[in-house]
């Protein structure tokens, strides 16, 4: 099993014997490639959970940024895309 987050420290939580570990940040073309390599070399990909995803802002759709719409739509479209 390999389990995947942006965040080092949250992955250390999980780490063990059974679960890999490898830090990515979703909206980033050269690190998914780089998660892509590494997934290869050990054995490649039976199943993809796409868990990534938020909310950014607490405004209406209506105030809400253009940039904060922008960061969710990377987050939540795009990279479930660059996963697949």
């Amino acid at each position: 099993m390999l389990a995947v987050a942006r965040r080092e420290e949250r992955l250390a939580e999980i780490a063990s014997d059974a679960i890999d570990t490898f830090v990515c940040d979703v909206t980033r073309d050269d690190e998914v490639t780089a998660l892509r390599d590494f997934a290869l070399t050990s054995g490649g990909v039976d199943v993809l959970i796409n868990n990534a995803g938020g909310a950014v802002g607490m405004d209406s759709v209506e105030d809400g940024s253009i940039e904060d719409w922008r960061s969710m739509f990377e987050v939540n479209v795009i990279a479930a895309k660059r996963m697949i």
